[in-house]
């Protein structure tokens, strides 16, 4: 990626627009702007301000992750409505105050561990008798769902992310490898189908199909580089965390404990990953076309839209759910998703060319926003 490159990627993610104050609300008598934080969570956080005495530096990391308000949006506040009372903590208090809360947290979580850590060792020595992702772990009540529901309470998006992180520190610690495997003729059968595909497309689809792939090169490389932009950017974070629960509920409780979790992923350089709106597995030939295509976080493409799927399907026939069905579709619209339910129809937002002609830019995969890159 040229320097230039770079530098736009860099404005467009940190554009004006992007900022969670604008100018024109009222709050008391000052004209403090118009927040798009939840008004409830803007009013504890005032009404916890408020409480504290004069002068008290506030850190600005803390107060986002005890009220979910960014920190940018906090400061904004201190600013224009209480800046004659307190002030921002300085860097080194917040970092100081942060890293007593991680060393809390830490000290916490090996407590708990050592608790059950024996018999998770046996549990995890027996899930690596058998191939990484073997349908066999499953049967013997070893995978990672059933680990967090028997050693953190249940299998959601938060306790399998726990279940994740520790299987990798056991790991290392005991040297773990899984055994080899055959390739498995479920995925030389996606490979096929998309090989398949592909026989169907003109030379002009193919090429727009290696636009898409520099793409997601261009943004995994970014992101790599600039590992922090993924803190910044609220809409990816929030597609990285989202979950659905069993009700069919949208939940975007944070995935990991700490920044350096999130930024680990953006390390990896593999973040995006393809994303096929109608599925390879269904029987459509279309799957390679380049409208069928978009580029997204590899979690939410392999977590999130699978359960979706199996909540659709689990709920097939029962108007009670239609409700929340309208919500997840509503929520997909609203971050530039197409997803395509087998059985169901179409979800989320409305179908967009693959390429803009004129321009030679990719309209269905840059309706995401937060994903635009500049080629």
């Amino acid at each position: 990626m040229s320097k230039s490159e770079n530098i736009q990627i860099h404005k467009y993610l940190t554009r004006p627009s992007r900022q969670g104050f604008q100018k024109g609300n009222i709050y008391g008598k000052l004209n403090i702007g118009t927040y798009k934080t939840d008004i409830q969570k803007l009013n504890s956080l005032r009404a916890y301000l408020k409480s504290l005495p004069k002068d008290t530096p506030v850190p600005l990391l803390q107060m986002e992750n005890r009220f979910g308000v960014a920190r940018s949006t906090v400061r904004n506040i201190l600013e224009r409505e209480f800046s004659n009372t307190l002030r921002p903590a300085g860097v080194e208090a917040q970092v100081a105050n942060v890293q007593k809360i991680n060393e809390e947290k830490l000290r916490l979580r090996n407590e708990r561990i050592a608790k059950f850590k024996d018999n998770y060792i046996k549990d995890l020595e027996l899930k690596f008798q058998y191939p990484s992702g073997s349908p066999t772990a499953k049967t013997l009540g070893v995978s990672n769902s059933d680990l967090a529901i028997k050693y953190f309470g249940d299998n959601s998006t938060k306790n399998i992310t726990q279940v994740e992180r520790l299987n990798a520190e056991l790991t290392k610690e005991l040297g773990l490898k899984y055994p080899k495997a055959e390739r498995g003729a479920s995925s030389i059968t996606r490979q096929q189908k998309k090989l398949e595909g592909q026989k169907y497309l003109s030379p002009e689809e193919k090429d727009i199909l290696k636009k898409q792939t520099t793409q997601k090169k261009i943004l995994n490389k970014y992101y790599k580089n600039n590992p922090n932009e993924i803190l910044n950017n609220e809409k990816l974070k929030s597609l990285i965390d989202v979950s659905l629960t069993k009700e069919g509920e949208l939940d975007f409780s944070p995935r990991y404990d700490n920044e350096k979790q999130y930024k680990k992923i953006a390390k990896s350089g593999k973040m995006f990953d393809e994303f096929h709106i109608s599925p390879v597995r269904g029987t459509k030939r279309n799957i390679e076309y380049p409208v069928n295509k978009n580029i997204g976080p590899a979690k939410f493409n392999q977590g999130f839209i699978k359960q979706v799927e199996t909540f659709f399907e689990r709920t097939k026939n029962k108007p009670e759910y239609d409700l929340k069905k309208k919500q997840i579709s509503e929520f997909l619209d609203s971050v530039g998703y197409r997803v395509e339910i087998p059985g169901e129809g179409y979800i989320g937002s409305k179908a967009l060319p693959a390429i803009d002609k004129t321009t030679g830019r990719l309209p269905n995969i840059e309706a995401t926003g937060s994903f635009r890159v500049f080629i």
